[in-house]
């Protein structure tokens, strides 16, 4: 009899629990939270990537955009065939002058931040929580290799730059081709020309095919693809 009122009792108890969970679920309440959820869970898994987006038109808006466009082009978000024939690489942001080929790796960091040029993989500190990083000096030489042998330039047409968008801060010394500020006057502080009208024209005319000939979203999907798993 004592096991049988328990069995009855759970029952009951389980009833009652379904029966509350069913009047709350039909109630606005319960479906803004389980949006909030979905939401907050999407968001945290894609949150690398969004921060990425946001350092890139961080980037863009607030320092590439405002250079003389006259003396200056830009393109942003471009993919090339790496030198390895392993995929593709992706390339931030890429300024084209007589001063030479800029090309920006973006990483909107934050934390501390431990780093040697040469360096594998950096480490990224929030609290006691450590993150191994690829070094984006390395993922930069890459893109400029890339690049290289899409347009056909000698090494010394290329000025690699990693830009950090971020509010991180270096509790090591900040590697050399690494930027905190100043990305704009960096860019213009170059004066010697090494490249000719000529160069010029025929760098821009290629990238310009490049940037309008991409299907981004599938190009994008392709790229990410590759790093699955």
């Amino acid at each position: 009899m004592i096991i049988f009122a328990k069995i009855v009792d759970s029952n009951f108890l389980l009833d009652m629990v379904w029966k509350a969970f069913a009047d709350f679920a039909s109630t606005p309440t319960f479906w803004l939270l389980l949006a909030l959820l979905v939401a907050v869970t999407y968001l945290k898994s894609k949150k690398r990537r969004i921060k990425g987006w946001v350092g890139e038109a961080v980037t863009k808006m607030g320092s590439l955009d405002k250079l003389n466009s006259a003396t200056y082009r830009c393109y942003h978000d471009l993919y090339l065939p790496r030198p390895d024939g392993k995929g593709t690489t992706q390339i931030d942001h890429v300024v084209v002058s007589k001063c030479g080929v800029f090309v920006i790796e973006t990483k909107n960091f934050s934390g501390w931040i431990f780093a040697g040029p040469d360096d594998p993989k950096w480490t990224q500190q929030h609290y006691k929580k450590r993150t191994r990083i690829d070094n984006p000096l390395h993922q930069n030489r890459l893109h400029v290799r890339a690049l290289k042998q899409f347009l056909g330039l000698a090494d010394n047409a290329f000025i690699p730059i990693v830009w950090m968008a971020g509010d991180a801060v270096f509790k090591t010394a900040v590697p050399s081709g690494v930027l905190m500020s100043g990305l704009g006057k960096h860019i213009i502080s170059h004066t010697r020309e090494v490249l000719n009208s000529v160069e010029v024209d025929r760098v821009n005319a290629a990238l310009k095919q490049l940037d309008q000939s991409l299907n981004r979203k599938e190009v994008s999907r392709l790229h990410n693809a590759q790093w699955a798993g």
